[in-house]
């Protein structure tokens, strides 16, 4: 990964540690902990500079929801990161919001993403009072700020008629978001929503790096 404004020009190896389905919650039914990814990559990594945590949705679910054990879960994570990596900055994430469907027991059960995850991501992000951990970055306030900018994006990826101009697409258009953001099942990101949280994430890796 590249950035380059006035005052940084550096480049970064990107290793993509996330796995599908996992839960912060070590008493989730497929947690993140027993993964080799965290057991053996990430320790085994050099000259870190930068993790971004961004994990919850698979947590924030009917039935395995638990604010303390979350809570609790995910600040000893921020700790052992920490401890593998003293010198990373760590980034903390929101994960992004699902739409009200993908959040009803009968669409999939997300019921606790937009009301209680990001208030305990908060609360541990503060509680771990980390000396390199960066601002925490809120992609559910990201994504419901963008409803312009999602629509452009996704035009360009068959989401959204084409061959009409941006004003009538916009105007003909629900701007029903965060949906537009998110694939059909209203959980998983789409390409556009990829596309912002990219962005969002350089963004802030430009102004932690350069001030």
């Amino acid at each position: 990964m590249y950035f380059n404004n006035k005052s940084i020009s550096r480049l970064y190896n990107v290793v993509n540690l996330g796995i599908a389905g996992t839960s912060v919650q070590k008493r989730g039914p497929v947690n993140y902990w027993g993964m080799p990814q965290w057991k053996t990559v990430l320790p085994a990594l050099s000259d870190v500079a930068i993790v971004i945590v961004q994990l919850g949705t698979n947590d924030a679910k009917l039935g395995v929801w638990n604010k303390t054990a979350f809570r609790e879960d995910y600040i000893l994570m921020l700790q052992n990161i920490t401890d593998m990596h003293p010198h990373a900055t760590i980034i903390t994430s929101i994960p992004p919001p699902v739409s009200k469907e993908a959040s009803e027991e009968g669409g999939g059960g997300y019921s606790y993403v937009n009301s209680e995850l990001g208030t305990e991501i908060t609360m541990a992000t503060n509680t771990a009072r980390l000396s390199r951990l960066s601002p925490l970055v809120n992609m559910q306030r990201v994504f419901k700020g963008h409803d312009s900018v999602a629509l452009e994006d996704a035009a360009t990826v068959g989401e959204q008629p084409k061959g009409l101009p941006s004003r009538l697409r916009r105007w003909m258009l629900p701007r029903q978001l965060p949906e537009s953001l998110l694939q059909g099942d209203g959980v998983h990101v789409s390409q556009a929503g990829h596309n912002l949280m990219a962005h969002t994430f350089a963004t802030l890796i430009v102004q932690t790096k350069s001030g």
